[in-house]
């Protein structure tokens, strides 16, 4: 039994030396790895900060509405995220809107709400068949945290548009 009790101290002492051996070799693996992602990490980090400086640039997406029987309307739904933008910097997002039926659509309804954001539009209250206009909102946070907004723009015969859009408000 004392033999045994002599054995492991000395066991714990070779283990803890290996251990102590792996890490030193983990530690210089990560150091290495490190210095390998850093010049991708700084890149990325000003490519984000060029986002958030220019990121006022508008980008058009296209939503269709038609005319359509009251047993075919369907309302679309569209989510935004705005990204981190640097306080007092507005971002602005555009869509293009169609109505790609054979019919006028009336807009009944235009309501943003949510204190960080705005929208306008050059959409007709009545939108003849074949004709399209743009929507554009704006998030000017002035106020660092989360911020979101819900639009909606509401037909008489085409389905309803319903907006979410989100983003952060950051100090630079």
């Amino acid at each position: 039994m004392k033999q045994w009790r002599n054995e492991r101290p000395h066991k714990k002492v070779i283990a803890s030396k290996k251990v102590l051996r792996h890490a030193g070799e983990i530690g210089g693996f990560m150091k290495h790895l490190f210095s390998l992602i850093k010049p991708i990490f700084h890149s990325l980090k000003a490519l984000l900060a060029a986002t958030l400086i220019f990121g006022s640039t508008q980008v058009l997406a296209a939503i269709e509405v038609k005319a359509l029987t009251p047993a075919e309307t369907q309302d679309q739904r569209i989510s935004y995220f705005f990204g981190n933008v640097s306080l007092n910097f507005p971002s602005y997002r555009s869509w293009v809107i169609s109505n790609t039926g054979t019919e006028d659509i009336t807009r009944t309804d235009f309501v943003i709400s949510g204190i960080m954001y705005s929208a306008t539009t050059n959409c007709p209250k009545v939108m003849p068949p074949q004709t399209k206009c743009q929507l554009d909102v704006r998030f000017s946070p002035f106020a660092e945290g989360y911020h979101s907004a819900a639009l909606d723009m509401i037909f008489d015969k085409g389905g309803n548009l319903y907006f979410d859009f989100w983003g952060y408000g950051v100090r630079q």
